[in-house]
């Protein structure tokens, strides 16, 4: 089964809720609402996605919904083998996988999709996620030019910064009195509140670069690799805005 929380940015104040929980298994997908939407509703409980109007309601369908296909790049497209290597995927990959690491981001909307955190075999929390803003960080293009695969990375919180997420995480190239200035992007900021309550309970991330891609537009261009120790009881976006809304029975 592959889960995915889908995120929503609220244009006025940039900050971001979770809204919804899509899920696929044994050829079905799922889709439900989560507090997140509630909250964004409003008094009027405005389902905040055109094609799932009902905030209270279960949607399954054989098919990938909008949600999904409309996300994915086309695998009869030339340029899709250089976008799933961006991701560090195979071209058989298919569209849950690639929403785990593209996040579904789109320039048209503000919407993405966050994977669930990963226990590995040795009790480690295995997470990937591309860096965002790597366009805002200056040289931050260079810079990532000259990674390779394995290199070390930090996440340095800057909870300072002006119109920022208090929980603002900015990834950099590891090493040297001078971190602060080989800026690379930015942990996504609906993962940076998830990551920084684990390092606080844990240790610090280890972190590094799972592919570096200069060619690829700047929202594919860091594929970092993140491992945390894995906290006992820890359950991922155990949150508020990621509790799942009941079903309402149908009437009709």
């Amino acid at each position: 089964m592959s889960t995915l929380m889908v995120g929503w940015q609220d244009e006025a104040t940039r900050r971001w809720s979770l809204i919804g929980q899509l899920s696929y298994a044994e050829g079905e997908y799922v889709f439900r609402y989560t507090r997140g939407a509630e909250r964004l509703g409003g008094e009027d409980r405005h389902a905040p996605l055109l094609a799932f109007p009902a905030l209270n309601r279960e949607y399954r369908s054989a098919h990938p919904f909008p949600l999904v296909s409309g996300r994915v790049l086309s695998s009869k497209r030339s340029d899709f083998p250089g976008y799933v290597a961006a991701l560090g995927l195979e071209v058989t990959a298919d569209p849950m996988q690639i929403l785990e690491r593209s996040a579904g981001r789109r320039v048209t909307d503000n919407i993405e999709l966050a994977a669930f955190p990963v226990r590995t075999d040795s009790g480690e929390l295995e997470l990937y996620f591309l860096a965002h803003g790597v366009r805002h960080v200056d040289g931050a293009a260079e810079r990532i030019a000259a990674l390779k695969p394995g290199d070390p990375l930090r996440v340095v919180p800057q909870p300072d910064k002006p119109g920022e997420d208090p929980d603002a995480l900015l990834i950099v190239a590891a090493g040297g009195p001078d971190e602060l200035g080989r800026g690379l992007g930015w942990v996504p900021r609906y993962l940076s509140p998830e990551i920084t309550w684990l390092a606080e309970r844990t240790a610090e991330p280890y972190l590094f670069v799972e592919r570096a891609t200069p060619s690829a537009p700047s929202s594919l261009r860091l594929l970092c690799k993140l491992y945390l120790p894995w906290p006992e009881g820890y359950v991922p976006f155990a949150r508020e805005d990621a509790e799942l809304l009941p079903i309402e029975a149908s009437t009709g």
